[in-house]
Formats: structure tokens, C-alpha cells, sequence
């Protein structure tokens, strides 16, 4: 199912084929959409939408219980009628989160002698490793 920014896309995209193939058929050169990049870039200057590449080194997009991480993205940044599309293409990988229990934050706790927050903050750097994380706050 296409979403909001998928249709836009489409419709952009059929009207800048509809007005090439009608004001310049001679010049058109067969590319990926069938579209040559020149006049592609000639449209969307007159269209007024600017686009730009970001150099990233990777992309991480937080979800609910995990985090999709993009290594070696190439982000591309559509701004259009006020409002920025962002195109990210790369290696794609999920990491789950996990949650930290309580029982573990308070046995650091007991066994360290610092604070839940000092505990937890731990856990989250040891990745619930109960023993790293103690001994992550004891110095050792």
C-alpha cells in the first residue's frame, strides 16, 4: 500500500513524464524512469523542489522493541511544497532492544551500592550483563 509522500512521488514524477514527453520528445534519452537526468534536474528546478545528498555513516530508526540500523546509507534529502522526504538506501540490520528488569537493576544496586539510575544506566551499557555492569561501577 502506497503511503502519502509515495503518492506525491507518483504524481510528480507522471507529470514531469507527461510534460517532457509533450514539450521535448526529441530530447529524450531512455533512463531508469525514462526521463534524462538533465532535463530531470531543468523540471525540478521549475518545480521549485530541491534535493541534496547527506553524507551519513549510518542511520538508525528507533522502533517500538528495536532499532533498524542502515550501515553505508546514501541519504537523499526531497524538499517539496515545504516539506522534506528523506531517501535512504544502504545494509539494513535489526537490533533488539531489550528491556531491562528491575530485579537486575536493584541486585547491581544491592551489590554496588549505587543509585537505581547509576544501575540501570549500567545494565543499558552491559546490555543486561549483570556481572559486567557491576563490575563496570566498581572500577574493576
Amino acid at each position: 500500500m502506497l503511503k502519502n509522500n509515495e503518492y506525491r512521488f507518483l504524481f510528480v514524477s507522471k507529470a514531469l513524464k507527461a510534460h517532457l514527453n509533450f514539450f521535448a520528445p526529441k530530447f529524450r534519452t531512455i533512463t531508469m524512469f525514462g526521463i534524462n537526468p538533465m532535463q530531470m534536474r531543468k523540471l525540478m528546478k521549475q518545480l521549485n523542489i530541491k534535493s541534496h545528498d547527506i553524507e551519513a555513516k549510518r542511520v538508525i530508526i528507533e522502533l517500538s522493541d528495536s532499532k533498524l540500523i542502515i550501515k553505508n546509507p546514501k541519504v537523499t534529502a526531497i524538499e517539496m511544497q515545504g516539506q522534506k522526504t528523506y531517501t535512504i538506501i544502504g545494509e539494513e540490520s535489526i537490533e533488539k532492544q531489550e528491556e531491562i528488569k528491575e530485579d537486575d537493576i536493584k541486585l547491581v544496586q544491592e551489590k554496588t551500592g549505587k543509585s537505581f539510575e547509576e544501575a540501570k544506566k549500567a545494565l543499558e551499557e552491559a546490555k543486561g550483563d549483570i556481572a559486567l555492569a557491576i563490575k563496570s561501577l566498581l572500577g574493576s
